[in-house]
């Protein structure tokens, strides 16, 4: 027989792969970027600043202007809806202890008084609290706020006390020379920066590098500079950091100025003295005062008035203006209306 053939297979032909047929593009807009929810009407909060202290706080002194002038804050707490009070320094005269422990008692009195009507307290090292040799040591300032019970005293322990408190940063191991805060409402953030006195020469650049590295990492916060003496060195790290709105001073007798600060980079600050002297008499008419930043977030507006308890009354925006050739600054004439964020509609 013939070999058999294998079957002969008939080639098939295979589906043909269909080509990947590409996409009409879809266009995928950038979203808009998401707007801060505006705050609810009424949304608003004050912070209390007090002036240079020195007079209120002597010994030899009878009068309780201190005490009559914190227990009207007090009953101006819901009103405002005081969130903190806080002082540019030069809270006492003389800051040795236990010497002139009798000047810190007098402060702290009234310190605790605010905190029991829950109001937290932000000092400020002035030369005469001890941040200048000739009136103390940095020492003499720090143990009323740190927990020190030498001399009897019952101090105002900030990191305890003050909910608001975030830190400190000092020179020469001298704790609490320097602290800051931040506080929030309605998603509004606000960090405030509390130096000690200085002369400009006297500076340490390490604390002012810091100062500037906190501000930068709360770039995203409303920022307020508070200080004994502002200067050439204060004003050049504030214009570095653009938050940086309110630049708060004493230490000018008799000061009650403002200053619009242009910075180079177009930046622009309103710089407060706040070194009060109102009336003839030497000591409750010249620091018995009080001025109330009022932040209107929902109108993004910030208020200022300044209450006397000499007088016994808020002061209008023509009370008076005292020396306008004082280092240039204008006249801030008590009260202050301003816009809150410079870009309105930016919620």
């Amino acid at each position: 027989r013939p070999p058999t053939r294998p079957p002969t297979r008939r080639p098939t032909t295979a589906t043909p792969t269909p080509r990947p047929t590409t996409a009409a593009p879809t266009h995928n807009p950038t979203p808009a970027p998401t707007k801060r929810p505006r705050p609810p009407p009424g949304s608003e909060f004050s912070i209390v600043l007090f002036p240079d202290l020195q007079k209120l706080t002597k010994d030899n002194i009878e009068d309780d202007g201190l005490d009559d002038l914190t227990k009207y804050i007090i009953s101006q707490k819901d009103n405002f809806n005081v969130k903190m009070a806080m002082a540019v320094g030069d809270m006492v005269n003389v800051a040795f202890t236990c010497e002139q422990q009798g000047r810190w008692d007098r402060l702290l009195r009234n310190v605790h008084r605010l905190d029991q009507a829950d109001i937290p307290f932000i000092p400020t090292c002035g030369n005469h609290d001890g941040c200048h040799k000739m009136y103390g040591t940095p020492y003499d300032y720090q143990s009323q706020f740190v927990n020190d019970k030498t001399c009897g005293r019952k101090p105002y322990v900030v990191a305890e006390r003050n909910p608001y408190y975030r830190g400190e940063y000092s020179e020469n191991l001298v704790p609490f020379e320097n602290s800051w805060y931040t506080y929030q409402q309605h998603g509004i953030k606000f960090i405030i920066v509390s130096l000690r006195y200085g002369r400009e020469t006297e500076l340490p650049q390490d604390w002012i590098k810091h100062t500037n590295k906190i501000l930068r990492k709360h770039s995203d916060h409303y920022g307020i500079v508070l200080t004994h003496e502002a200067h050439d060195t204060h004003r050049e790290y504030a214009c570095k950091n653009k938050n940086v709105k309110l630049l708060i001073q004493g230490h000018r007798h008799g000061g009650r100025k403002r200053e619009l600060i242009k910075c180079n980079n177009g930046h622009e600050i309103q710089r407060f003295v706040f070194a009060f002297r109102h009336g003839k008499d030497e000591y409750i008419q010249e620091a018995a005062a009080a001025r109330f930043f009022t932040f209107k977030l929902a109108e993004e507006r910030v208020v200022m008035k300044t209450y006397s308890l000499f007088e016994n009354r808020w002061l209008d925006d023509k009370s008076a203006c005292g020396d306008s050739a004082f280092n240039g600054l204008h006249c801030d004439r008590y009260a202050w209306d301003h816009k809150f964020y410079p870009n309105a509609g930016a919620w």
